[in-house]
């Protein structure tokens, strides 16, 4: 964004602030103030396993890797059929051991069958090409200078 609005970077920018002044809010009962990267860079353990990150950067690394992105899991570079990636993907992802009533598994249900029709789409084209065949590239000023990729997003 600073390169489209034509901006230098300024430490400022990771502070909130109202007219100049340092300012903070609620979100949910907690206090937000100045920009936390520790959300984006959380793991959610409980949630997904380190096999089910793998299983996403391996479908997703390559739309990712013209922004300069890396994948913190997917990192064999092991190529897959589609055959395989579909094995992999019918095992069980951490987040569907946590369906306790019958209608959170009928719920459950649906979503892996939404999940499957969209890993179908996923596989029946690269990642860069949209359904109408054109190729998605990423747009010059929202791609950062290589000085701001630094990080665990780009390790």
């Amino acid at each position: 964004m600073l390169d489209f609005f034509d901006l230098e970077w300024d430490d400022s920018l990771m502070h909130t602030t109202a007219n100049g002044v340092s300012e903070s809010m609620i979100i949910r009962g907690n206090e937000v103030k100045d920009f936390d990267p520790a959300p984006v860079l959380r793991k959610r353990e409980r949630y997904f396993s380190p096999f089910d990150y793998y299983r996403i950067e391996l479908v997703t690394e390559e739309m990712y890797r013209p922004w300069g992105y890396k994948p913190q899991y997917y990192t064999d570079g092991k190529k897959y059929t589609k055959d395989e990636i579909r094995e992999l993907f019918k095992k069980p992802f951490k987040c569907e051991e946590f369906n306790f009533v019958r209608e959170q598994q009928l719920g459950a249900a649906k979503e892996r069958e939404n999940m499957y029709k969209a890993l179908e789409e996923r596989l029946s084209r690269p990642a860069n090409i949209t359904e109408d065949g054109e190729e998605l590239v990423p747009i010059p000023w929202l791609k950062p200078k290589k000085e701001f990729m630094t990080g665990k997003l780009y390790e």
